[in-house]
């Protein structure tokens, strides 16, 4: 019995170095794209502020290893559903990347990224956008509609690919439940868009720092913000 008791002890300590072992080797990890100088979709929805931080380098607060497997599980659901396309004889391009210029009115910025997928479809090719998310915001993006972010993001790529129409194609991670939206390129949310990176170029290049858009740290946007430490400190 005090045998058993202690093998018990030593698989648990065992246990415990391995996953200990583990969270040191992902915190260790870069985490974080260096600016390039250049405006990317996938932050296209972000607060102007925090774009802005981006640009100029400031670090972000670290990841915890819990969400980094989280972020790294998105990023396999993605590679997932591109290899069920791809068998399915769908899918013309994997990983497809944009870049573009927008030089007037000044200042000119450069958009680059990559989106995830070009699928034929009744003849007619669509961008794809593929996201993943827990069972209380898929049942969320289902009865209420898709995230403004995600379109905005899309909308980016589609106007880089020059492919005016295209899917949002959500995953439940809790049971790997699926729900699709089509979607067609609007040209007001575009510009929007360019306008707010703009604002942000215009920041950099007289190094002062864009305006809060909020009131206080409990916004939504500001919850889930991974500057919001350096935004709101000192109050």
């Amino acid at each position: 019995m005090t045998m058993a008791i202690k093998d018990l002890l030593v698989n648990l300590q065992d246990e415990s170095n391995l996953l200990l072992k583990l969270d040191l080797y992902l915190e260790s990890q870069p985490s974080q794209r260096k600016p390039d100088g250049m405006y990317h979709p996938s932050m296209a929805g972000q607060c102007p502020r925090a774009i802005y931080y981006y640009q100029t380098g400031l670090a972000k607060k670290s990841f915890s290893p819990e969400t980094i497997r989280r972020m790294d599980n998105g990023t396999k659901v993605h590679e997932r559903m591109q290899e069920y396309f791809e068998n399915m004889g769908i899918l013309l391009e994997k990983e497809k990347p944009i870049k573009f210029t927008v030089k007037s009115p000044a200042p000119s910025i450069t958009v680059t990224g990559s989106c995830d997928g070009i699928i034929l479809l009744n003849k007619e090719k669509h961008v794809l956008e593929i996201k993943s998310a827990n069972n209380f915001m898929f049942g969320k993006f289902v009865k209420e509609g898709y995230d403004s972010s995600h379109f905005i993001q899309w909308n980016l790529y589609s106007y880089g690919c020059k492919i005016w129409q295209g899917l949002l194609l959500y995953e439940n991670k809790d049971n790997q439940k699926l729900h699709v939206y089509n979607l067609k390129f609007d040209k007001a949310t575009f510009n929007r868009t360019i306008e707010k990176f703009k604002k942000v170029e215009k920041a950099v290049k007289a190094k002062k720092i864009v305006p809060r858009p909020y009131k206080g740290m409990t916004e939504k946007t500001c919850l889930w913000c991974d500057f919001k430490d350096a935004c709101w400190e000192g109050g």
